[in-house]
């Protein structure tokens, strides 16, 4: 698990809730519970509610046919294709079976 501070973790879950991504119990009995399945949910998905869904690259020099506009245009292209293409579950599998190999006295 990752080391996040409180503050930090709670601006998170607060992106994630309100695109609808995980669902918010308060109370003493509360919590978070994703709103969607571990199938239905990408890494796109977590990266648009936490981060937005501008882009990464943004050229100076704004004009037709800029070459480098391009290259990194079609780059972005590809990673979110990437992204939206890793779902949830995916990860979920990889961490149960790190889990399971480390309790067997597995490391890889």
């Amino acid at each position: 698990m990752q080391h996040l501070s409180p503050t930090y973790l709670s601006k998170i879950l607060t992106k994630l809730t309100k695109a609808g991504l995980i669902e918010s119990t308060p109370g003493a009995k509360g919590g978070y519970k994703i709103s969607r399945t571990k199938h239905e949910i990408s890494f796109l998905d977590v990266i648009h509610a936490t981060e937005g869904d501008t882009s990464l690259f943004d050229c100076s020099i704004h004009h037709e046919g800029c070459l480098i506009e391009k290259v990194m245009w079609q780059a972005e292209e590809n990673m979110k294709s990437e992204l939206k293409s890793k779902l949830l579950i995916d990860i979920a599998k990889e961490a149960e079976s790190k889990q399971n190999g480390m309790a067997t006295g597995r490391f890889f």
